[in-house]
């Protein structure tokens, strides 16, 4: 890990705004940065190099010169953004900033993002997803909280068969409330003036957060 920086922070293959990356990139100046393999190209238009590659190459085309590469077989049960934290895990990280894992072609890789979110959980770590319209993590286990920053839309959904929630300071507040993974009664709720809060009691759930 490096001295006083404790965030990996990762570009994958999805949508991704250049301006946005930019604004966030100044908060964590110092962080490990990973290209997943076709990520590479939207770090490369910036001229940005990252600190590693790692990709089968299947969607970028071409190995890049001059960056460390992780080389990865193009038959494997990880995708290339597993691969990725996993690097990440190995040299320390807890705290995963990924961008492009959200949109682009295949709605599958936005799927897999998510339970990548889980996967970090399962390992004492924690990351968000994030683009230009939202921002996405994973609550796991008993007392895992976060809260929403005031004036902002965000939803809540069962990542298990079903998960028991409290929202306190919201549009919608709930106690101890179970949701359950076949019907979405967590969209679209607000925070306020004030800051809402999230609790999870029991089960796992995504909390997506949006600008109003």
């Amino acid at each position: 890990m490096r001295q006083g920086e404790d965030v990996c922070r990762i570009v994958a293959a999805g949508d991704f705004s250049p301006e946005h990356y930019r604004a966030y990139a100044g908060t964590h100046p110092a962080a490990l940065l990973i290209a997943a393999d076709a990520g590479y190209r939207y770090l490369h238009r910036l001229g940005v190099e990252p600190d590693l590659f790692v990709g089968d190459t299947d969607s970028l085309g071409f190995r890049p010169d001059g960056v460390p590469c992780v080389l990865l077989p193009s038959v494997k049960d990880d995708t290339d953004t597993i691969s990725a934290l996993r690097e990440g895990l190995k040299r320390g990280f807890r705290r995963f900033e990924i961008f492009g894992a959200l949109g682009g072609k295949r709605l599958s890789h936005s799927l897999a993002n998510l339970q990548a979110l889980l996967f970090l959980k399962e390992r004492q770590a924690d990351g968000v997803l994030i683009d230009e319209h939202c921002t996405v993590c994973a609550l796991c286990g008993s007392g895992d909280r976060r809260t929403v920053a005031p004036n902002r839309f965000f939803s809540i959904f069962a990542a298990t068969e079903s998960a028991v929630v409290s929202i306190a300071d919201a549009k919608y507040p709930l106690e101890r409330h179970r949701l359950t993974s076949a019907f979405p009664l967590g969209a679209s709720n607000e925070s306020a003036a004030v800051p809402a809060t999230v609790t999870l009691v029991d089960g796992s759930v995504f909390l997506v957060i949006e600008p109003k």
